[in-house]
């Protein structure tokens, strides 16, 4: 049952609807159980992709997850990169127009 609340919610939400169940667990178990999750049978390509960035951890990195926005469900959970530290880079910029 956790892994499936942990792969519809995880984090904070998650672990509220577990506490509600009557489960105490934390969010970061919540997290692990949904990136160990094995991934779902290749399928045909979705029609409409959603991609959002997530961080684990506060500043410990992030973490990409593809989900199939006509249906819903994750289609996969990337591993994360190391977020870069230092000064922000200086120089021009260049947008639209510029």
């Amino acid at each position: 049952m956790l892994s499936q609340v942990a792969l519809e919610l995880a984090g904070r939400a998650g672990m509220r609807l577990a506490a509600a169940l009557g489960i105490a667990v934390h969010r970061g178990t919540l997290l692990r159980l949904a990136l160990g999750l094995p991934g779902p049978v290749a399928s045909a390509a979705p029609d409409v992709a959603g991609v959002d960035d997530f961080a684990p951890r506060r500043g410990h990195g992030c973490a990409t997850v593809l989900v199939d926005a006509a249906t819903g469900p994750a289609i996969d959970v990337l591993p994360g990169r190391r977020l870069r530290r230092g000064p922000p880079r200086r120089g021009p910029r260049r947008g639209p127009g510029r």
